[in-house]
């Protein structure tokens, strides 16, 4: 990692949205925490902003602060979004928003980045639909392989919580399967993120369907709690039964390359990260959040068998001595690239680890 001996300039808060037992934000954690050392950016994080109330009471404290951050980077519920927006903006505090779990009433209340809302400077997110589609056709292409089309007739998927990313993610399986006459997605069922409900779960769907050929699911752990249940009833995973999910946390990624998961899509481990970069420059004066800005930020990648070489350093313990985020910000970029833009991407982060 590069650190800078310039004095610290920023002050940003991200409320993290994790117990701290997710694989998955315990790396978008560490790479923020990364990306604020290299950049000088003084990050506070407040954990376990798990729930609707918990980020009203965060919120409403960092508002009442005697002294305010600049910034507040954090993933709206849409049960307290308004709450929270309009709390922040009476403060008159920047924030930026991750992922985008809230609904479509919530999006028709509180409008686009610095619409209603000037201090919402943008949101860092994926699309769910795309990401999942691209999870979904790598599941289906793995299927063909021992498997005529018109014998691949059951998929399942198992989501997590009850929020619209949740169900925008399996939206993207619905719309792979219409293009196949013989499949059709049999149900959908809840396992609430957890490893040993979705294996119990899928237990459950197999002995009432016999024969499951696709399980799509919107996490890795659930997709790992599949594969066990698999792997224990002597199913061959990539010829029997195909399973993916939502993250690249390192086990999924182990479990893509050893042949007991066949995908996993992510990229979006990087969103704080990210967040933080284009912080850094807003606060240099540069114009990098743009006023009714729908375009979605974060690169999301299919990691299977045909490509995992490429991606399993992820695997491993992210070595940030070798990532300067600091070089993907356009105030320490040449004025070459300011003019082409940023260069932050997955494929430029796996580029720098593996120099």
């Amino acid at each position: 990692m590069f650190i800078s001996s310039q004095t610290w300039a920023v002050d940003v808060i991200f409320l993290n949205p994790s117990n701290g037992d997710s694989a998955f934000w315990q790396r978008v954690t560490r790479l923020t925490q990364g990306a604020a050392e290299d950049l000088t950016i003084n990050l506070q994080i407040i954990n376990k902003d798990t729930n609707p109330v918990l980020q009203v009471a965060s919120i409403t404290q960092i508002v009442n602060q005697k002294k305010k951050p600049d910034y507040v980077l954090f993933m709206p519920y849409k049960e307290s979004i308004i709450k929270s927006f309009d709390a922040l903006e009476k403060a008159k505090i920047y924030f930026v928003t991750l992922e985008k779990i809230y609904g479509s009433k919530s999006s028709a209340f509180v409008g686009l980045p610095q619409e209603k809302y000037q201090y919402w400077l943008g949101e860092m997110y994926h699309d769910n639909i795309k990401a999942s589609a691209k999870l979904s056709q790598a599941l289906v292409n793995q299927a063909l392989k021992s498997k005529k089309e018109q014998q691949i007739n059951t998929a399942i998927a198992i989501t997590g919580g009850n929020f619209t990313g949740n169900f925008k993610r399996w939206q993207g399986l619905k719309k792979v399967s219409k293009n196949y006459q013989y499949l059709t997605v049999a149900q959908v069922i809840r396992a609430n993120w957890n490893r040993k409900t979705a294996q119990s779960k899928y237990d459950f769907l197999r002995k009432k369907y016999q024969n499951i050929d696709i399980v799509w699911t919107a996490s890795d752990q659930m997709a790992l709690g599949v594969s066990d249940a698999a792997l224990e009833q002597k199913l061959i995973i990539g010829r029997d039964v195909v399973i993916g999910g939502f993250d690249w946390i390192p086990e999924a990624l182990n479990a893509v390359k050893e042949g007991k998961l066949t995908a996993t899509v992510g990229g979006h481990f990087l969103q704080g990260a990210w967040a933080l970069i284009k912080v850094f420059d807003h606060h240099q004066g540069k114009n990098v959040f743009k006023k009714s800005d729908t375009k979605d930020h974060i690169q999301m990648l299919v990691a299977d068998q045909t490509n995992i070489n490429r991606y399993h350093v992820l695997a491993s313990e992210i070595n940030l001595r070798k990532i300067n985020f600091a070089g993907f910000s356009l105030m320490h970029s040449d004025n070459k690239q300011k003019e082409l833009g940023y260069r932050f991407s997955v494929d430029e982060f796996i580029k720098a680890l593996s120099q």
